[in-house]
């Protein structure tokens, strides 16, 4: 591990400047491949990511709090075929919108907004355990978003899991954050 600490920095001062643009960007997958490595190069670096948390953070909230839109309907609304799988929505990224169709009701999401939203929720565990007091500004944040992430149905159980167990890391992370600046 301490071979590769220097690595780990030029990895992420190397990456930083293409996360917003990967982000931003509907048919690329390469964010949802960065979420995880930025964590795992946190996890390696420990309280040395700290001047990374204001570049990692705030995206991942930000994908973290999508809003998964289902949409219900006719199977021949929208270009539905009334087939089973169906791609085909002009308003989105066609790879990327599943239709489904149940007795009769066409059922549409976007399953990479879907996939961005869950692996960035998964990301959160990571973060407190590794970061502790370096993460207090985000502490707030991240328990609205883990909050509203158990509460809602557009997630898996396991991705509520993920939130749930978050949420002791969390708080050891706004103890060790307060107790640092003398707070606590």
């Amino acid at each position: 591990v301490e071979a590769c600490r220097q690595d780990a920095h030029n990895v992420i001062k190397f990456l930083l400047p293409f996360q917003a643009q990967e982000q931003k960007q509907v048919d690329s997958e390469s964010y949802t491949f960065m979420m995880p490595l930025f964590a795992s190069i946190a996890e390696v670096l420990a309280t040395e990511f700290a001047p990374y948390i204001q570049h990692v953070i705030p995206p991942l909230l930000q994908s973290a709090q999508k809003k998964i839109v289902i949409s219900v309907g006719n199977p021949q609304e929208n270009g539905g075929d009334g087939g089973g799988d169906n791609n085909d929505n002009d308003n989105n990224n066609d790879e990327a919108v599943i239709t489904e169709e149940y007795n009769g009701i066409a059922v549409r999401i976007n399953t990479a907004d879907l996939n961005e939203k869950v692996v960035a929720l998964q990301q959160f565990p990571r973060y407190a355990v590794c970061l502790e007091g370096a993460l207090l500004p985000y502490v707030k944040p991240i328990s609205m978003v883990l909050t509203s992430a158990i509460r809602t149905r557009s997630v898996s159980s396991e991705t509520r899991r993920h939130a749930i167990e978050c949420m002791a890391p969390l708080t050891h992370c706004l103890q060790s954050g307060l107790t640092s600046k003398g707070v606590a």
